[in-house]
């Protein structure tokens, strides 16, 4: 309603603006209108006045053809003189100075006149390019909301901002989301390595050939085909690895270069392998051992593996 109303006073203040340079121009045009028909009205008089000379001019040429012809004794004396032919010859030039001079001054009149009519036309051109765009601008001002649509839109808003938690709702809701998404991440600090080359190194210990997981990098150090991995933060970890082969094998794990814990080949933690079974897929069951290790800090495990190849394997590490 601002807008509108702000709109509508700067429109009708154009408008008044306009109006009063239009009337003052229209003033001005009349003036110079009366101003030139009484220069016509001059004119036209000093017209009547050169008609009334020439008039004169004729009855006087025709007293002196008569007085001649009357009296011989002045043939003589006006042989002497200039001519007639010249006097009137002097006369009709003054007389075209003259209207040469008046039609100077019509042109001249009628030139401000032309002027005058030039303004006039571009008042006109500006009048309605105004007249335009105030048209423009009250059309859009229709356009817009009107007042009950803008109380409706605002109690929608102010419907939607009362459905939206509050500042101390949402801070307390992140407060607890941070303190869940925290308790996760200590539930998923996961590590997994496969070993894939089908050989050990010295000692028969296992060279770890791929991470397949790893949910904090700092949590576990490891390298390509390494025997070793360090589990960096001390603590309570669930160990578990696994080793697909023909065989039953021997597997153990060593802290520290030290051994552990260890699997015999009689040891298998999740079900009995079916005996003398050779499934057409492969080795689809592995020997898997599933334990918890109290590490220290910097704990660095290896694995040795003893059993028929070709086999494969793997370690996966979660703290607790």
């Amino acid at each position: 309603m601002c807008i509108r109303d702000s709109l509508q006073a700067v429109v009708q203040k154009l408008t008044e603006d306009f109006e009063t340079r239009l009337r003052t121009e229209m003033s001005s045009r009349e003036a110079l209108e009366a101003r030139v028909q009484d220069l016509e009205a001059e004119l036209q008089k000093s017209v009547d006045r050169i008609q009334e000379l020439e008039a004169c001019s004729a009855a006087f040429s025709h007293q002196v053809q008569e007085n001649l012809v009357s009296r011989p004794e002045l043939v003589s004396l006006l042989s002497e003189r200039a001519p007639l032919k010249d006097l009137i010859e002097l006369k009709d030039i003054a007389c075209t100075k003259q209207q040469s001079e008046a039609a100077l001054q019509h042109k001249a009149q009628l030139d401000v006149v032309e002027g005058l009519e030039v303004l006039v036309r571009d008042l006109e051109a500006k009048y309605q390019t105004l007249k335009s765009s105030s048209d423009q601008h009250e059309a859009r001002l229709w356009a817009r909301c009107t007042i009950q649509q803008v109380s409706e839109l605002e109690a929608t808003m102010a419907d939607q901002i009362h459905a939206k938690a509050s500042v101390s709702s949402l801070s307390e809701f992140v407060s607890e989301q941070s303190i869940l998404n925290q308790a996760v991440m200590n539930e998923l600090v996961v590590g997994r390595w496969i070993w894939n080359s089908h050989r050990t190194k010295a000692g028969g210990t296992v060279p770890w050939n791929v991470q397949t997981v790893s949910t904090r990098d700092d949590a576990f150090q490891w390298k390509k085909d390494s025997v070793k991995i360090t589990a960096v933060q001390a603590g309570l970890y669930e160990i578990c690895w696994g080793f697909f082969t023909k065989s039953r094998p021997s597997v153990q794990l060593l802290l520290n270069g030290q051994p552990c814990l260890a699997s015999s080949a009689n040891l298998h933690t999740h079900g009995t392998r079916a005996s003398g079974v050779n499934h057409p897929a492969g080795n689809v069951t592995g020997h898997t051992v599933v334990d918890f290790l109290a590490l220290p800090a910097r704990a660095k495990l290896s694995v040795t593996f003893s059993g028929e190849g070709p086999t494969e394997g793997f370690l996966s590490l979660r703290k607790l």
